[in-house]
């Protein structure tokens, strides 16, 4: 298969190459030049009791997830 749309010829597997050869080089920058973050790097606010709030919606939801979502009655949200 050759792709000659943008003005010149390249077959595709020289195509595939170089786009690997691309990809592995910004792969092997990122790893050397970007500092890894911890795992809640971009939420410094959070804390123990956000957490635990967080687990409850969670816990919650399981519960009325499998009810089918009721929107009204005794166990809807409102």
């Amino acid at each position: 298969m050759v792709i000659s749309d943008v003005g010149y010829t390249c077959d595709m597997q020289k195509c595939v190459e170089t786009y690997n050869r691309i990809v592995n080089a910004l792969s092997l920058s990122a790893d050397q030049f970007i500092p890894p973050v911890r795992g809640n790097f971009y939420k410094p606010w959070w804390n123990n009791m956000l957490s635990k709030l967080k687990e409850a919606s969670i816990a919650t939801h399981e519960l009325w997830s499998p009810l089918g979502d009721p929107v009204v009655g005794k166990f809807s949200c409102r």
